[in-house]
């Protein structure tokens, strides 16, 4: 009977630790993000003629932000990140280029588009809490349009821009349990997205600031 209650206890007292010893080294294999994001960015210049370019505004960009990520251990994953924004913008003054010290100024409307298809490392910090900070660096490719109107005394023009090239985004953020599979993910990474060269040689270059809110599902 003695060696019988022995032996209960020293399994009871030891499964807990092993269980413990358990949950520390799982880790969900696959990981999927989706929410609402934000963007915001420099402006980018509409050619309205040859050798003419006027500015207009990315910024303020609203969409969303979709990913995937595969972990190979608790702290480094792989992630496959997807992110659409979207603006409308009413311009009061749109600078009209010309040779004189002062140029006019116009009202203009334009509708713009910034895609990215970005992948790369993610790492997060895992531990007993239910709040897990997570830092990523990611490349890949974007594509920006801007569809452009301006009527008025100086100029009546309508016309599209696009760019597509490399973009890289480097940031992070937090993950933060709400209930069983399911955390609350907040995250933000500053990026640049680098377009065509354009007549004059200089490269079209955008430096979209990227902050998300979402759902993470384990």
């Amino acid at each position: 009977m003695r060696r019988l209650l022995l032996a209960a206890m020293i399994t009871a007292s030891w499964t807990p630790r092993v269980s413990a010893q358990e949950a520390s080294t799982q880790y969900p294999k696959i990981e999927g993000f989706a929410g609402y994001s934000g963007v915001i960015t420099s402006s980018v210049l509409i050619p309205i003629g040859p050798g003419r370019n006027g500015g207009t505004d990315l910024d303020s960009s609203v969409g969303l932000e979709t990913a995937v990520i595969q972990n190979l251990n608790r702290s480094l994953g792989l992630k496959a990140d997807f992110s659409a924004h979207f603006g409308h913008y009413n311009e009061e003054d749109f600078l009209i280029p010309c040779d004189q010290p002062v140029c006019p100024t116009q009202s203009a409307v334009s509708y713009t588009r910034l895609f990215q298809f970005l992948a790369g490392p993610e790492i997060k910090l895992r531990n007993h809490t239910p709040v897990a900070p997570f830092a990523h660096v990611l490349l890949g490719g974007a594509h920006s349009s801007v569809n452009f109107h301006t009527a008025g005394p100086a100029l009546n023009f309508s016309g599209t821009a696009r760019h597509d090239g490399f973009a890289v985004a480097v940031g992070g953020g937090l993950d933060i349990r709400t209930a069983g599979r399911i955390s609350f993910r907040i995250s933000v990474d500053d990026g640049w997205a680098y377009g065509a060269k354009q007549a004059n040689g200089a490269t079209t270059i955008l430096h979209p600031f990227r902050f998300s809110l979402g759902l993470l599902f384990h």
